[in-house]
């Protein structure tokens, strides 16, 4: 098969799947989510249409989902509280001080492009969201799209460590013409015990650990009770392994704090026989490790902790190279420290910075495209949805979810950043989680 004939057929298989999620959202917005939260797992970003506005697959699931939802948008009735207003007051905040920063330096038509990508990257999916109720149903087609999504990239990943090459991204990057994808290129690079870098559908490491994490914790919660334990416990650890595999330690750390959070609000006596069976565990099994896996573990969960990087041969981010990028990014912004560049700029002239090094956290990227005050807004704006959901939970193991879902996530973008449109797939699983708990609750009540 020849490159266009590639390529037409992966426009082809993406349109019609957006078609199938259009006629099945058509009445009801909260069914298209299974196959578009397919789409944004197991597509990657790199599938773009042009309209008027080059846009990946995942700005083009969350726009079909806001035509969806404009009737219940339009009804005015909200189905949470609060969110709503922090949406909006974060999007005027960077609409104005990013007009401010790009006026007469970058074209207009540049900074409309920015605000409309910005608004289906973080505002438009929660916003809708907030008005489409999500009903046992709905969730539980969700649900299904879920556990197969999640066997796709836990199959997937395994056979892309044991081949040791991404057949489905090469394929997939004959769209942009690349000549070595990204994908490929990791799975040559030794990181401790783990060699080669896996990232199943996605085409970089980081996405797949950053997905992995966020599908973990949803998993943890949501088919505790609801699947057979075996499959149950299969998926954890296909996770588990897909973070360890995509050989990033910024998806193994999170990944603890969330089972910790998980383990917190347990019953006692059901903690203490989850902390005993693990402590016995690593007491059986750690010394017959070699030193190199040994070592490897250690590095993996101790990110601060440079020396046992070395020890393990993981050259990757470090606290000192983390501490030089932020000196780099207020010398970057120095001429407009309180309100950088504009939001936007990083991705597309970020480039031009190589001292930057990738941006591997939402602070660098804040910093340069908000400055000080920017990065502030942002941290207000992540804290101000996070005690939304929490204040709608009645349960301790609801909290638990919550504390899990944002604490663990906000490590993560602290760590490598916001890949793509990945805040706004963490939100669908923070909005799924909630009614998810608020189905429950009634059903209890009833």
């Amino acid at each position: 098969m020849n490159r266009y004939n590639r390529i037409m057929l992966i426009y082809i298989i993406s349109l019609l799947w957006l078609l199938t999620a259009f006629y099945a959202g058509y009445k009801k917005p909260a069914y298209s989510l299974p196959f578009l939260i397919s789409l944004q797992l197991l597509v990657p970003y790199t599938i773009k249409f042009n309209l008027g506005i080059s846009m990946n697959i995942f700005n083009l699931s969350v726009m079909l989902f806001m035509v969806l939802s404009y009737r219940n948008i339009h009804k005015g009735q909200k189905c949470i509280t609060d969110i709503t207003r922090f949406l909006k007051l974060y999007f005027i905040y960077v609409v104005l001080y990013s007009f401010a920063a790009y006026v007469g330096v970058y074209p207009m038509s540049e900074y409309i492009q920015n605000m409309i990508l910005f608004f289906f990257e973080f505002i438009g999916m929660a916003y809708c969201l907030s008005y489409v109720y999500v009903d046992r149903k709905s969730i539980r087609y969700f649900n299904i799209a879920i556990l197969i999504a999640s066997v796709i990239i836990i199959v997937y990943g395994i056979i892309n460590y044991v081949l040791k090459f991404n057949a489905y991204v090469f394929f997939v990057s004959s769209v942009d013409n690349v000549g070595l994808d990204g994908a490929n290129f990791f799975m040559e690079e030794q990181r401790g015990f783990i060699n080669g870098r896996v990232s199943s559908t996605f085409l970089h490491p980081l996405q797949l650990g950053q997905a992995a994490l966020i599908l973990f914790t949803y998993i943890l919660y949501e088919f505790r009770k609801k699947i057979n334990i075996i499959i149950y416990s299969i998926l954890l650890i296909g996770m588990f392994a897909m973070c360890v595999l995509c050989g990033s330690r910024s998806a193994i750390f999170p990944l603890v704090v969330s089972v910790l959070f998980y383990l917190r609000f347990l019953k006692m006596r059901v903690m203490v026989k989850y902390i005993s069976i693990a402590a016995i565990a690593i007491a059986v099994y750690y010394p017959t490790m070699s030193h190199n896996v040994q070592n490897t573990i250690k590095a993996m969960i101790f990110v601060w902790d440079e020396k046992a990087s070395e020890k393990a041969d993981i050259h990757g981010s470090s606290i000192s190279m983390r501490t030089n990028q932020y000196e780099n990014a207020l010398g970057v912004v120095r001429d407009n420290p309180l309100f950088g560049f504009g939001k936007g700029y990083v991705d597309r002239h970020g480039q031009e910075h190589k001292e930057m090094l990738g941006y591997e956290s939402f602070v660098l990227k804040e910093i340069v495209d908000g400055g000080v005050i920017g990065l502030l807004a942002f941290i207000v704006f992540y804290f101000s949805l996070y005690k939304a959901f929490l204040r709608q939970t009645k349960k301790s193991v609801e909290r638990a979810r919550i504390h899990s879902q944002w604490m663990s996530f906000l490590i993560s973008i602290s760590l490598t950043g916001i890949t793509y449109s990945f805040f706004s797939m963490f939100l669908v699983f923070s909005f799924i989680s909630y009614y998810s708990m608020l189905n429950t609750r009634q059903q209890q009540t009833k």
